[in-house]
């Protein structure tokens, strides 16, 4: 009997409701982004300005650097598997249709 009850008490109930754990992440991010006015502090809400900003600046960089390779390989991808196309007649290709602007078709989309 003493074995259950042991074993009773180590599946004892917290001292707070499990259900309230996935809303942690959600409440910490809620006073990160509206803070109540006694809380609120210009310099972390610039700073997390900044940080949302090169976020997205970083991005459009990363994108824009890479365009050129992922439009050559959307161009291999697609062609016909009787005949494969290597990296430098893609390239040529592109080249030829529409010179290097065309390396950066389809960027905008990629970059939003």
């Amino acid at each position: 009997a003493s074995s259950g009850s042991s074993s009773s008490s180590s599946l004892a109930p917290l001292s707070f409701p499990l259900a309230a754990l996935p809303l942690a992440p959600f409440a910490a991010l809620s006073n990160l982004l509206f803070p109540s006015s006694e809380d609120y502090d210009d310099s972390r809400a610039s700073a997390l300005a900044s940080k949302l900003y090169s976020g997205c600046v970083a991005g459009a960089v990363s994108r824009t650097v890479t365009a050129p390779i992922d439009r050559t390989k959307m161009l291999m991808q697609v062609s016909s598997a009787k005949s494969p196309v290597r990296v430098r007649d893609a390239v040529q290709a592109i080249l030829s249709e529409g010179g290097v602007s065309a390396f950066f078709r389809g960027n905008s989309v990629n970059v939003l």
